[in-house]
């Protein structure tokens, strides 16, 4: 049995048929970008500001505990009997191993500070735009985009550091692998304290160098999402030329939800690093 058509021809098959069709377009079809300058400026900055905040970058003072963990186990190390052959080296790797996590730690706090500064210019513009609700020159895109960029260059100094501090325990970790089963030793054969108490501090190095290549690994994900920030941007850039730029409609709706949403991800970002204020 057929379905009776409808007054206008369509019969109630064909029109549930339509809808389905609908439906599946709306869940599989990529939404379309905005075709206007602004709008796809503001655009791409929340999406790539959204992808850095999935990213499980290290807070500065997690960082810096780990500097203090390095001189507290080379210390403990110097005073032992446990490392004879090999103690002076461990020592010395260990205290050198502080020093490249501080300097890591350091970058890491000048870059959640810089990052804090970004956000609040970058609603600033946006907010100024809707305000005047006419132009958007040249000269704002490339500040933005310069700001992106310093970003940018301050994640890849913290990934060096990262890298050489890595590198340094890679040196040493033949020796701490070496003193990790003395003590072991020690530890079965008279259940020394001090042996103990070596053993557990070389296994929070262990842990130490971990986490290290854990936020190497989210650092290389947060480079790649600038780069393809700022290639994007850069291309926008080159379309508006030297030119004002007439705000249409569609930007300000973009831009108004942009502005919302640079807000929520300004605070998710700073809530990575607890050693500042909540934003």
């Amino acid at each position: 049995m057929t379905s009776a058509p409808s007054k206008y021809g369509f019969s109630t098959r064909n029109m549930v048929m339509a809808l389905i069709v609908i439906l599946i377009a709306a869940i599989y079809w990529p939404p379309q970008p905005p075709r206007n300058l602004v709008a796809e400026f503001a655009a791409i900055t929340n999406e790539a500001f959204e992808q850095i905040n999935t990213f499980d970058l290290p807070a500065t003072y997690v960082i810096m505990d780990h500097t203090v963990t390095c001189r507290r186990t080379a210390n403990i190390v110097e005073r032992s009997f446990v490392f004879e052959n090999n103690g002076a080296q461990i020592v010395t790797g260990l205290r050198d191993f502080g020093e490249k996590i501080m300097k890591a730690g350091n970058t890491l706090q000048a870059m959640y500070r810089k990052v804090s500064y970004i956000f609040e210019t970058f609603q600033t513009e946006f907010q100024m735009i809707l305000d005047d609700k006419s132009k958007f020159s040249d000269i704002g895109i490339e500040r933005l985009i310069r700001l992106i960029t310093e970003f940018r260059e301050q994640v890849v100094q913290i990934k060096v550091s990262i890298q050489d501090a890595e590198n340094l325990h890679k040196n040493i970790e033949q020796y701490l692998l070496n003193g990790q089963k003395e003590a072991a030793k020690l530890i079965n054969a008279d259940d020394d304290v001090g042996a103990m108490a070596v053993k557990d501090e070389l296994d929070s190095i262990k842990a130490i160098f971990v986490c290290l290549q854990k936020a190497g690994t989210n650092l290389d994900m947060t480079i790649k999402v600038l780069r393809d920030y700022l290639s994007k941007a850069s291309k926008i850039n080159a379309k508006m030329g030297n030119n004002i730029y007439l705000v249409t409609e569609e930007d300000l709706v973009y831009l108004a939800k942009s502005l919302k949403d640079l807000q929520i991800h300004h605070r998710n970002f700073m809530r990575k690093d607890s050693s500042i204020n909540e934003v």
